[in-house]
């Protein structure tokens, strides 16, 4: 392989990518549509371009692409159209949205100001599910007032440790100031 040809290839298939990669821009509202025909235009121009150049070195002596490459040319990118549309259609159902200011895989870390308590110390595994409901409520999902609803529930298990029962006060001090705070 030579390398025009290479080079040629290169060229139709960073076309072709870009092609798809402006198809779910576009379904996604990251491109204006009006932006986006502009470019869909470019880039099928530069793929059939590439296309057309390189059917033209197999065929040396012909200086216009013949109607069969030029129907081969517009196959394929019709062909790369629909898979790209197809896509644009699939592929925003299986995205999440973004957070504002987050990243685009949505992948950030919940960040809270306030640490979360440690695991009350003594107790069964139904306390213990309670206070992690609470501090999941309270910092992961920032609502105070179910935070407020499990550990008050909490509170009133007979079996909380003296030292368990302050912490779980202590959170539920925090959650009503944070439900103040908020003008909730």
């Amino acid at each position: 392989m030579t390398r025009e040809r290479e080079r040629l290839e290169e060229e139709r298939e960073q076309a072709l990518r870009d092609l798809l990669a402006l198809e779910v821009q576009i379904r996604t509202g990251e491109i204006p549509a009006e932006a986006g025909q502009r470019l869909r235009t470019e880039y099928e121009r530069a793929a059939a371009d590439a296309m057309a150049r390189l059917d033209g070195l197999d065929m040396p002596s012909a200086r216009t692409p013949s109607r069969l490459s030029v129907a081969r040319t517009l196959a394929y990118v019709v062909t790369v159209l629909v898979a790209g549309l197809a896509a644009a259609v699939v592929l925003p159902g299986s995205v999440q949205p973004r957070p504002e200011n987050g990243f685009v895989t949505g992948n950030e870390v919940t960040q809270s100001s306030t640490p979360a308590p440690p695991l009350p110390v003594g107790g069964d595994a139904a306390g213990t599910a309670l206070w992690m409901r609470a501090n999941v409520e309270l910092f992961g999902r920032d609502d105070p007032a179910a935070a407020l609803r499990t550990l008050e529930q909490l509170q009133t298990r007979p079996d909380l440790l003296p030292e368990t029962r302050r912490d779980v006060e202590a959170l539920i001090a925090t959650a009503r100031r944070e439900l103040d705070r908020n003008g909730r």
